[in-house]
């Protein structure tokens, strides 16, 4: 056992990037949360938040669901701007593999939420459906768990 969690560790620092952030937090509390700039489309910022958790919190999907666009609304009013066109949640899953002697002895799937967040400024064009992140951010905060 210890092995296998010395290699995940290993595994985690070398692939580096939001699965293993995931993967890391989901073995060590039962869920995980990351929201990174994923990207740039048409100068805009898209933000991936994702988050992940193991069986044993299938029944907090909804409040998971709301603690990780949370998280995302706030790195983007963090980031400079105002509005976020908000796209999800879209569902999946994670996948740890676990691998010993450059073979894989296992693999392991997590449910998966994401939200994909585009940022806008105030003093800048957005799209009708984008949300005001100070008045989302207000009307989630109570409904929050994990910040």
């Amino acid at each position: 056992m210890r092995w296998i969690v010395i290699l995940l560790a290993v595994l985690s620092l070398a692939a580096g990037g939001q699965a293993a952030t995931l993967n890391n937090q989901v073995v060590f509390s039962g869920t995980g949360y990351d929201v990174r700039l994923s990207d740039k489309a048409n100068g805009r910022p898209i933000y991936e938040a994702a988050a992940a958790y193991s069986g044993d919190h299938s029944a907090e999907r909804q409040q998971i669901s709301t603690n990780i666009l949370y998280r995302g609304l706030t790195r983007v009013k963090a980031d400079g701007y105002d509005f976020a066109l908000v796209e999800g949640p879209s569902t999946g899953s994670l996948t740890r593999t676990t691998m010993q002697g450059g073979r894989v002895i296992g693999t392991k799937q997590y449910p998966a939420i994401e939200y994909r967040l585009t940022g806008f400024r105030k003093d800048g064009p957005h799209p009708p459906n984008a949300v005001d992140i100070d008045k989302a951010l207000i009307s989630l905060k109570p409904k929050v768990t994990s910040s």
